[in-house]
C-alpha cells in the first residue's frame, strides 16, 4: 500500500467488491496503478491484523469485526494523499465511508463456477458462491449500505482484467455511463436455458442454500 505521484487535493475513495472469483484483486490493482493510488485488499488488513471475531467452517468464511476492521480502514484512507482503491468481499460490511464510485464485479454463474474450480475451491464452496452470484447477494448488500447512485455493474465474464479496469476508468471519468446497467443471470439464464442446470447443481451441492 504505497502512494505514488504528487499529492492530490481532492483524492478520490474507490470500492471495488463482487463474488469471490469475478476477479476484483487483478482489477483493482491494475485501477490503482492507473491512476498512481494505493490498492488495500480488505480481507488481508482483517486477518494480518486480527481484525476478526472467528472462523465459520460451515462458511468456509472468516468472520471479521466490522467496527474495528472499518476503524482501521478509515485511518488509512484519511492518511492517503492519493486515490484509494479498497477491495474485498468484505466491503459491504464497512461503514463510514463516502466513495466517489462502488464498483460491482458479476460473472455469469457457469463461467464463475469454472474460475472457481480452476482456483481449487472446494464443490460445495463453489456451489455457494454461484448461488450468492445467481441472487446478486453482493449487489444486494452494497445498495443495503451505501448509494445506489454511486455504484456500477460491470460484467467481467468475456473481458480480462485489463479490460475491466480500462472500463471501470472511462466510467469514472464520465467518457461513458454504465450506471443504469442491471445485470439479471436468473433471466439471462432462463432465456439461454442453462437455469435447470445451475440450479440442480446448487442444490446438489450446497442443499441448506434455498433459491427454489
Amino acid at each position: 500500500m504505497m502512494c505514488t505521484g504528487v499529492w492530490i487535493e481532492l483524492s478520490r475513495l474507490l470500492l471495488v467488491t463482487g463474488t469471490p472469483g469475478v476477479g476484483k484483486t487483478t482489477v483493482s490493482r491494475i485501477i490503482a496503478e492507473k491512476l498512481n493510488g494505493i490498492h488495500v485488499d480488505v480481507a488481508k488488513v482483517a486477518l494480518e491484523e486480527g481484525l476478526t471475531k472467528g472462523y465459520s467452517a460451515e462458511d468456509h468464511s472468516h468472520i471479521i469485526d466490522a467496527e474495528s476492521l472499518s476503524r482501521r480502514l478509515g485511518k488509512i484512507v484519511k492518511s492517503s494523499t492519493c486515490d484509494v482503491v479498497l477491495e474485498g468481499h468484505f466491503i459491504p460490511k464497512i461503514y463510514g465511508f463516502k466513495p466517489s464510485l462502488i464498483y460491482v464485479l458479476r460473472c455469469h454463474p457457469k463461467i464463475l463456477r469454472l474460475r472457481l474450480k480452476r482456483k481449487g475451491y472446494p464443490e460445495r464452496k463453489i456451489a455457494d458462491n454461484v448461488a450468492a452470484e445467481l441472487l446478486d447477494t453482493c449487489l444486494y448488500d452494497i445498495l443495503s449500505t451505501f448509494k445506489s447512485d454511486k455504484t456500477v455493474e460491470i460484467d467481467t465474464s468475456k473481458k480480462n482484467p485489463a479490460q475491466v479496469a480500462s472500463l471501470a476508468l472511462k466510467i469514472l471519468d464520465s467518457r461513458i455511463k454504465l450506471r443504469e446497467v442491471k445485470i439479471d443471470w436468473l433471466q439471462r439464464l432462463l432465456v439461454e436455458g442453462g437455469l435447470e442446470e445451475i440450479l440442480h447443481y446448487i442444490e446438489s451441492q450446497a442443499p441448506r442454500m434455498k433459491i427454489r
